[in-house]
């Protein structure tokens, strides 16, 4: 007998055990996965939020393999001055080390924005998306979508 909520997956503890995953549950239609998530093969989305950022920080990374190209979708939150803006940024890259991308966003709302800036680097491995800070504190939710 397990002990365990309706509609958790079981999984193996690798110890010949069974455990009921309270993060992942199924009730016969959709799959809900509780915290963060990674899918590789045909359809690859992730994402996650990252508080009191101070210096720069991976945000996301994806395995070169898994495409040529991905967006970004993300946010940005000074934790004094409530500062904010949204963006997307759209990135490409070859199965080398070679990668660029352009950064598409709104106006900043009620403090600036300006000591947030992204870079997206290609390692020939992975891609990774890297929030950098110039100053002040953030909190940053990023999400990527891999389109090939």
């Amino acid at each position: 007998m397990v002990s365990g909520s309706n509609n958790q997956v079981l999984t193996s503890n690798g110890s010949g055990g069974i455990v009921a995953e309270s993060n992942l549950t199924f009730d016969g239609s959709f799959l809900f996965i509780s915290g963060n998530s990674q899918q590789y093969g045909i359809q690859y989305n992730q994402s996650g939020i990252v508080s009191g950022i101070t210096t720069d920080t991976l945000l996301s990374r994806i395995l070169t393999s898994s495409g040529s190209s991905a967006v970004f979708d993300y946010y940005v939150r000074n934790t004094s001055t409530q500062g904010m803006r949204s963006g997307q940024i759209i990135s490409v890259w070859d199965q080398s080390t070679n990668a660029t991308f352009v950064d598409y966003s709104t106006p900043d709302l009620n403090a600036s924005t300006i000591p947030v800036k992204f870079k997206v680097e290609n390692n020939g491995t992975f891609v990774s998306l890297i929030a950098v800070i110039a100053s002040g504190t953030w909190n940053i939710g990023a999400s990527s979508r891999v389109t090939f």
